[in-house]
């Protein structure tokens, strides 16, 4: 029984962080496909679109290394719900937004918060996890964020289409405020580093910031992220340029894979080898986002959503198992800062890159362009798990 109780996955808090995270993950997946198209009918220029999702993500960036501290060496609890509040204060600030610049401003002040919160819960699941289950558990977790993506795009488009974009703004910033009422109820989340710890460390003070360790994985999960990134942000503008009515099940179809091909994937995460994962998941990536560049009907689009719900479904949270598989417990939130450094890099670099391309070839060219990072990835992944042993995504007996 004491064996059963120990690697018990199920626990209130746990239970808690995974309704909370699908809450305030719904208000984010509400704005997230409709940011372009609002940027455009306030006077973007088609070129400068993609500043809208990469000045979101350079925020995140900016916040990741110092949410990782905040992580290790703060209350969690007290600090996840400062970052909901000062989401729904920033959602808020979306209806002052008249002209792109304050636009930019806004989506820049988002991000800051997001950037902090997605560490911060990261890190919290991690600990309230039991070590022999961490690859289930977080690829459980991780299905939190997939509903979102089933319910968020699809609620917000339809709310565009029947009201206006002000109504979006109102409606997304009441889900981080329920969110931080869920979180109440979760148990105090002591600081893992104390004071008297950290002036007898020997660690070097930027090793509270970042965790090299997770190098390897942060820097797959920046290129799989570029693709990724360029998918939520133009995939409703590019799929309204083809004709292409009701783009908004692209995203309903894409988690309803993840929710259904994810227990596969979670079940051996804790059983075999991280690459034994990766590669296959980054070869389904790839072939998505060449289907989509191609698409022309409701059907293609949605067997692209398919291949890469599959792809993303087992990559994601291998890679965040493996992150925090290569750090001790009192580290793990500058581990989770670290390997979603990569991920706001990606969703960086990647609505850019779609903006240049797609500016000169088209949506199609830029979509299969996305293959070439995700291909790189690849080999990333050859190179870190050929010796590491984060390649292991094993439970310790």
């Amino acid at each position: 029984m004491e064996r059963v109780k120990k690697d018990k996955l199920w626990s209130k808090d746990f239970a808690i962080l995974f309704i909370a995270n699908i809450v305030a993950m719904v208000g984010f997946q509400m704005l997230n496909p409709n940011m372009a198209e609002y940027a455009s009918n306030i006077g973007a220029s088609p070129a400068t679109l993609g500043a809208v999702t990469a000045i979101f993500a350079m925020a995140a960036l900016l916040i990741r290394p110092f949410s990782g501290k905040v992580a290790d060496r703060l209350d969690c609890k007290k600090a996840a719900i400062f970052s909901l509040l000062g989401t729904t204060l920033a959602m808020a600030i979306y209806t002052l937004s008249s002209n792109y610049g304050m636009l930019l401003a806004a989506r820049f002040i988002h991000g800051l918060f997001f950037g902090l919160y997605t560490t911060l819960t990261m890190a919290m699941a991690s600990r309230v996890l039991p070590d022999s289950r961490m690859g289930s558990g977080i690829g459980i977790f991780g299905l939190g964020i997939v509903i979102s993506m089933s319910l968020g795009p699809n609620v917000g488009i339809s709310i565009v289409d029947s009201f206006n974009f002000n109504y979006l703004f109102i409606a997304a910033a009441i889900t981080p405020l329920l969110s931080a009422f869920l979180l109440l109820f979760i148990s105090k989340q002591e600081p893992v580093v104390r004071k008297g710890d950290e002036k007898n460390s020997n660690e070097p003070f930027w090793r509270d910031f970042f965790a090299p360790e997770a190098i390897g994985p942060a820097t797959i999960g920046l290129l799989n992220a570029m693709a990724m990134g360029a998918i939520n942000t133009f995939i409703v503008l590019h799929g309204r340029n083809k004709g292409v009515e009701g783009i908004g099940v692209f995203f309903t179809v894409n988690a309803v894979i993840v929710i259904a091909v994810r227990p596969f994937f979670s079940y051996f995460m804790d059983r075999v080898q991280v690459k034994r994962i990766l590669y296959p998941c980054s070869l389904f990536i790839i072939a998505s986002v060449l289907v989509i560049g191609i698409a022309d009907t409701l059907p293609m689009f949605l067997l692209g959503s398919i291949l890469f719900g599959i792809g993303n479904s087992g990559a994601q949270p291998a890679l965040q198992t493996m992150s925090l598989r290569a750090v001790g417990f009192e580290r793990r939130g500058a581990a989770s800062g670290t390997y979603y450094i990569g991920l706001d890099l990606g969703n960086t670099v990647g609505p850019l890159v779609m903006s240049m391309v797609s500016g000169v070839y088209g949506y199609s060219a830029a979509y299969m362009s996305m293959a070439v990072p995700v291909a790189l990835g690849i080999l990333v992944t050859f190179l870190t798990t050929r010796k590491s042993k984060t390649d292991m995504a094993r439970a310790e007996s």
